[in-house]
């Protein structure tokens, strides 16, 4: 789905309800263009910038148009390539900046491809998505309200993707039979009913999947499957790929294929899906401990290994943030007390820890944005973690 792009996690967090989430995997997609105009950094290097007017620390950061938008009250500007910060002023260009959650005064609205945004309907007694009378809102404003007519039956933890105009539901945990396999398109151009996707070849039954879209077909990964709708889950190591025009499913090898995990940070290189992190178990607290990761080309359909994952990663969320850069390498920050920051060497499938400059060692709680090739970090605190002491400074990195 190239729904959540890379800067935003891919996988969301899973609720406590008894179908373990109330929320959607939402596939992760091709990485956004570049949009980071300034010259190349010195490679590998950390590089000190201007700090931020205070409040330092807090606030909502977005990269937007090679410029740095952060909201504190305020709406600030840092241009990484004159080095400077301003205030915006413009209450119309403010309002655009700001990313809603409640569309038409909605909630519980994910962000897909495109800025479409699916707001399903709530049923407040079982705490399923219910796709019959919930909308679509269009990046234009508009409505798409969700027809009844072959709409898939309310469930939870289902893989949702949208592309080129069409809305895609699979799989999941529904109250009457647990884990699904069954999946349908919404046309958003024509929205007079669902279209049933073809069963034959797809995935076996699960939920909790990795979803992701290639561009030009829907993945679907891992996840966890149960005997009967109250066993508990079992992870899954198979997958399928779905081609959208062809209504057809192809399987996935397993020869090399990572161990089965629930919730691992999945991302869409724009050539390969990578899976790493997670753990046996989907609920927090147990979704971690997995140190095998590998690299999937569908081209291919071909596994390949990833060293390096240390054994104390964190669960993805909200701990794990990660993005591709233009060569295909990942960045990866953990802030899990004081901060971690990998960096994932494409070619080579190596992970490996990026030395900190001294004054970033311990920092607790920064803000972080990721530019399409460089990472910015300001702000946080060292000490304790209840009380730590602020801090004012700003770097920039960028790998190469």
């Amino acid at each position: 789905m190239a729904m959540v792009r890379a800067p935003l996690l891919a996988l969301l967090l899973l609720g406590a309800s008894a179908a373990y989430a109330e929320d959607p995997v939402i596939a992760v997609g091709p990485p956004p263009p570049v949009k980071d105009r300034c010259a190349p950094a010195k490679p590998g290097q950390w590089i000190r910038i201007p700090s931020p007017p205070a409040p330092a620390n807090g606030g909502r950061a977005q990269w937007k148009d090679g410029v740095l938008y952060l909201a504190v009250g305020k709406m600030l500007r840092f241009d990484p390539c004159e080095g400077d910060w301003g205030q915006v002023t413009d209450q119309a260009k403010i309002l655009k900046l700001i990313d809603f959650d409640k569309p038409g005064g909605e909630t519980h609205s994910y962000l897909l491809d495109g800025g479409i945004r699916m707001v399903p309907a709530l049923d407040n007694t079982q705490s399923f998505d219910v796709l019959v009378g919930g909308n679509v809102w269009l990046p234009s404003g508009a409505k798409v309200p969700m027809p009844a007519a072959g709409a898939p039956v309310p469930r939870s933890s289902y893989a949702l993707a949208a592309e080129e105009g069409k809305l895609i539901v699979w799989g999941g945990w529904t109250l009457e039979q647990g884990p699904m396999a069954d999946g349908a398109v919404l046309d958003l151009k024509r929205p007079e009913a669902w279209k049933p996707m073809s069963m034959q070849g797809a995935p076996h039954r699960r939920e909790i999947p990795v979803v992701a879209w290639t561009g030009q077909r829907l993945l679907i990964w891992g996840g966890g499957d149960a005997e009967d709708a109250g066993a508990p889950l079992e992870p899954r190591t198979d997958g399928a790929l779905y081609d959208l025009k062809a209504d057809r499913w192809t399987p996935m090898s397993r020869a090399g294929a990572p161990s089965g995990r629930f919730r691992p940070l999945a991302l869409w290189t724009g050539r390969e899906l990578l899976v790493l992190g997670g753990g046996l178990g989907p609920g927090t607290g147990s979704a971690r401990g997995a140190t095998d990761a590998a690299f999937y080309d569908p081209a291919a359909d071909r596994w390949r290994p990833i060293t390096g994952v240390p054994l104390d990663l964190p669960e993805v969320w909200p701990w794990i943030n990660a993005w591709v850069d233009p060569h295909g390498d990942v960045l990866m920050l953990t802030t899990f007390g004081a901060i971690h920051l990998y960096f994932l060497d494409n070619k080579r499938g190596a992970l490996e820890e990026v030395p900190l400059p001294p004054e970033l060692l311990g920092r607790i709680d920064p803000r972080f944005a990721f530019t399409g090739k460089r990472l910015l970090i300001w702000g946080g605190g060292v000490g304790s973690a209840r009380a730590p002491e602020t801090r004012t400074d700003a770097w920039s990195y960028e790998p190469r």
